[in-house]
């Protein structure tokens, strides 16, 4: 349904990590913008996120605990972990084959400043 979505509409953007269940979808890119920032800012705004989503029970003793804890251990491993889980390795890798331009922003800016970054990037090519 997504291909063929991408098909009928002239421009569009899609959001999200595609590695494995999107590997068809390379050939419709124009561009990709990888967005990264620093492990510690990342796992800090997952916790608040978490917190804001569940309250106190992902905290020791609560209903969510061991499932928040799992979700931050696995999210932790992304700037380490190898080609078997989400990881910087792995979007890296699938990156690399594109034929279309990457753009990466990898530092912790303001949804203006990425936006702004994209709109100079299409604006210049």
């Amino acid at each position: 349904m997504l291909e063929k979505d991408l098909t009928i509409n002239e421009k569009w953007i899609l959001s999200g990590a595609v590695c494995g269940w999107g590997d068809n979808l390379k050939s419709y890119f124009d561009l990709v913008v990888f967005l990264w920032i620093p492990q510690d800012i990342r796992l800090e705004r997952l916790r608040h996120r978490e917190f804001q989503r569940y309250g106190n029970e992902v905290l020791a003793g609560g209903s969510k605990y061991e499932q928040s804890k799992a979700f931050l251990e696995w999210a932790s491993l992304y700037d380490t972990g190898g080609m078997e889980v989400r990881s910087k390795a792995l979007h890296g890798h699938w990156m690399a084959d594109l034929s279309c331009p990457v753009l990466k922003i990898e530092d912790d800016c303001s949804v203006n400043e990425r936006v702004d970054r994209v709109l100079d990037y299409l604006n210049s090519n």
